[in-house]
């Protein structure tokens, strides 16, 4: 009987009982073997013909076609959690790469291990390097294990203290990193001497934690300076050791002593060769007596293939297959069953959902969306949560119990996280809920860590930064089922409502003032009038025409300049006309140009935050909370370009020579676009949002001012950054002396500062009482005026700092500007 025809047959449906019970003895002899992937098998009969059958065609070659039920055990694979010390004996074709690590992190105080995500990283310093370490020290020496979280420094000092009998140990310790680079070094040679041990290894396990959850960057500078100098530390035995995920290695350019250690110490794992794979694949399964069906770890083989990010895929595959496993057996069927290596993960985390009931949807949604970190310009991270920002009631309790036992989360103490990101990369419901609307989902998030900095600040109202239309858009979010906002969260946004309020009633309360104060004043004015009258008839009329003329230069400069005064201007005219009619001030009222009617109007669909005439006063550039920042023609209206950034614009300016525009945005970027097409020129990238930009006068450079604590200036050609400025807070606003040589910004740690814009060289710093929110240049460029939160405006030498003048007001100071002369501010 020809195999090769009854492999057709058994293609076509037609195959007789005689033909399928050979091709059994066939496929249990060696015969025939198969290949190919999950839904197309290739059978190969010896090394001659290949025949494709489909999964539900092999399937009746199973013996008898019977289903063996599964033997009890321990699973022999990790699923989508990675190895950690404690499953070093299941964890096997790393060794020649442990072997290579343990010898460079013998000789070399720091080493990176740097790879694509899925690449093992975690798994190979975790279940390879450690117990190879403590096998080679005989377990004398000091092994630390953390992972940065959104707060490292107090991950690595909770970790280092963890067997203190102080309760204050931790944030002491957490207190000396942040003041002293060197105190990690110190901390860790006073552990060696109180120990006896000879050496400690320090792992930082998913480094770049440090990038995507820590939003502190004076933290995340104290943590890596502090780890550096451990490593450099020529008297201590330590050891440093990171993994860093490939797509994040840019980010640890910004900090010059990191990139050289990463530059001379950093070994790059690449994809497991077929046979390290296959010994990944079998070795574990043996070491607790489970066997394969013929022909299903080829077929895992050529699933994999040779990307690097793969191993978790094929982990979690290898769990499904065993949990479908007959007898001691793992089968092809069961392995068709699960998905294969690049369905499995989506096809359970779908089934877990789908058993969910909708209010449980819900949650779960919920919570795979605050669980994940939203890329800028890589791809989206996992995000490790409070259990509490998740819903702690007993529907959400149970949830986040499902997902668990089915390892698409794992839960700690107190927070949980994703099992593994390749769960975000290949669930095609997770990235639609992702890509659906990632601006309200920015925006859901924003808030999210605006009320935990709130919560952590003391509710502090100086964290209260939701505003106008961002704070309107952010309470339309719960219109959506699946944006649900925490008891911290919804206390945030109450206590931003209740600030906005309250400094409305204070603007009212300013406005009713000013416009009494007015009257009385005209009032007086008019009574004063009215007593000339009575002095003589010739100087009764000279007066009365003088009187009227004067209101009506007065009304016509209170409207011009003061559109919330219309109504005392109007009031003015009236008055003007009663004393001595014109045909001028009847004109203004029949017309009733008080109305302030605008030459042209431009509309966004949210709020304007910022907005800036062209050197030649042709057009007007806006940016606005809908995201886009446009140019308009000042005369009609209409709409030239427009420029869209991914979150709101929150500040906007014209070059000098009128060609170009930069915007800044909650995006974390400032760009650059040419102003009469919109096309984007160049994008500077901060590490939080950007509150003020500025063109050079020379229209060569650009600064910038960021919640990361920075202002920038970058080459506008190019984007590339010329010279960073480091305040202790967030900047909100910079600005160019007229010569271009200098920068003012001014920030939340209370200083206004003077940099050499080549440079970033701090030249002066200037104090106030509380957050200065606008600076400006001198026309000369002598001196710096600064506005605060404290309630003053005050003057200072540009080049020494020196205060020169200081006015107070009843409140806030908002904006500051010089005359154009130099002589009045």
């Amino acid at each position: 009987m020809d195999k090769t025809i009854a492999l057709q047959n058994l293609l076509n449906g037609t195959a007789t009982e005689a033909e399928i019970e050979l091709l059994k003895q066939a496929l249990a002899s060696g015969d025939i073997s198969i290949g190919g992937d999950m839904n197309r098998s290739v059978v190969i009969i010896g090394s001659g013909n290949k025949v494709e059958l489909t999964a539900e065609a092999l399937s009746q070659l199973k013996p008898d076609n019977e289903i063996e039920e599964p033997v009890e055990g321990e699973p022999p694979y990790m699923g989508l959690r990675y190895f950690d010390t404690p499953d070093a004996a299941l964890f096997f074709g790393r060794e020649t790469l442990t072997r290579e690590l343990l010898a460079r992190v013998s000789k070399e105080p720091f080493l990176a291990i740097v790879g694509a995500s899925g690449s093992g990283k975690s798994s190979v310093a975790r279940a390879g390097l450690i117990p190879a370490w403590k096998k080679e020290n005989a377990e004398r020496g000091l092994v630390y294990v953390i992972t940065p979280t959104a707060h490292p420094l107090e991950s690595l000092a909770a970790s280092l203290t963890r067997d203190s009998e102080s309760v204050t140990a931790t944030s002491t310790l957490m207190d000396d990193l942040v003041k002293d680079a060197r105190s990690l070094r110190l901390y860790v040679r006073k552990l060696l001497s109180n120990s006896g041990k000879p050496n400690a290894l320090l792992v930082v396990d998913q480094f770049e934690e440090a990038f995507t959850l820590c939003k502190d960057p004076a933290e995340r500078k104290a943590f890596i300076e502090n780890l550096l100098s451990l490593a450099d530390d020529e008297d201590s035995a330590a050891r440093v050791v990171l993994t860093l995920r490939a797509d994040f290695y840019h980010h640890c350019a910004e900090y010059e002593g990191l990139r050289l250690a990463l530059e001379k110490h950093q070994a790059y794992i690449g994809a497991m060769s077929q046979d390290e794979l296959r010994q990944a694949i079998v070795q574990p399964a043996e070491k607790n007596g489970w066997v394969f069906q013929p022909g299903l770890v080829d077929l895992i083989l050529q699933d994999v293939g040779t990307e690097p990010g793969a191993l978790p895929l094929l982990s979690h595959a290898l769990l499904e297959t065993w949990k479908r496993r007959q007898g001691r057996t793992l089968t092809l069927g069961g392995y068709a069953e699960a998905g294969g290596v690049k369905k499995a993960i989506a096809q359970t985390a779908e089934n877990v959902y789908e058993r969910l009931s909708p209010p449980e949807r819900e949650i779960a949604r919920n919570i795979f969306l605050r669980l994940t970190e939203l890329g800028e310009g890589v791809q989206d991270t996992r995000r490790r949560a409070r259990l509490d920002e998740l819903g702690m009631d007993d529907v959400a309790r149970k949830v986040i119990k499902t997902l668990a036992d089915a390892r698409l989360v794992t839960t700690e103490e107190d927070s949980a996280e994703v099992a593994h990101e390749a769960l975000i990369r290949e669930w095609g419901t997770l990235r639609q809920w992702l890509d659906e609307d990632r601006e309200s989902l920015r925006l859901y998030r924003h808030v999210t860590e605006s009320a935990l900095e709130w919560e952590r600040s003391g509710r502090d109202e100086l964290y209260l930064i939701h505003r106008g239309g961002r704070l309107d858009d952010a309470r339309l979010l719960p219109e959506n089922p699946f944006f649900v906002f925490s008891s911290v969260e919804e206390s945030y946004l109450n206590a931003c409502s209740e600030l906005r309020h309250k400094e409305q009633r204070e603007r009212e309360r300013r406005v009713r003032i000013t416009l009494i104060a007015s009257i009385i004043a005209s009032a007086i004015f008019l009574a004063l009038a009215g007593f000339g009258w009575f002095k003589s008839n010739e100087a009764e009329k000279q007066a009365t025409i003088s009187l009227a003329r004067q209101l009506a230069s007065q009304a016509q400069s209170v409207n011009t300049t003061f559109s919330s005064k219309q109504m005392l201007a109007t009031l003015l005219d009236i008055q003007s006309m009663k004393l001595f009619p014109t045909k001028e001030v009847a004109g203004f009222l029949i017309n009733d140009n008080h109305s302030a009617r605008p030459i042209s109007r431009m509309a966004h669909e949210f709020h304007v935050s910022s907005v800036a005439f062209s050197p030649d006063g042709q057009y007007v550039v806006s940016g606005s909370d809908d995201g886009t920042a446009r140019v308009w023609e000042a005369a009609s209206g209409v709409e030239v370009a427009r420029m869209t950034h991914d979150f709101y614009v929150t500040s906007v300016a014209f070059s000098p020579d009128g060609k170009y525009v930069v915007s800044g945005s909650l995006d974390h970027t400032a760009r650059i676009w040419e102003a009469v097409s919109g096309v984007e020129v160049a994008r500077m990238t901060h590490d939080d949002f950007v509150s003020s930009v500025a063109f050079s006068p020379d229209g060569q450079y650009v600064v910038s001012g960021g919640a990361d604590n920075t202002a920038r200036a970058w080459e506008v050609a190019t984007g590339k950054e010329v010279a960073r400025m480091t305040h202790d807070g967030a900047v909100y606003i910079v600005a160019f002396s007229p010569d271009g040589k200098f920068v003012v910004s001014g920030g939340a740690d209370n200083t206004a500062r003077v940099w050499e814009a080549a440079s970033g060289v701090e030249v002066a710093r200037m104090t106030h009482d509380d957050t200065v929110n606008s600076v400006a240049f001198s026309p000369d460029g002598k001196y710096v005026v600064s506005g605060s939160l404290d309630h003053t405006a005050r003057v200072w030498e540009a080049a020494s700092g020196e205060e020169v003048a200081r006015t107070t007001h009843d409140d806030f100071v908002s904006s500051v500007a010089f005359s154009p002369d130099g002589e009045y501010v």
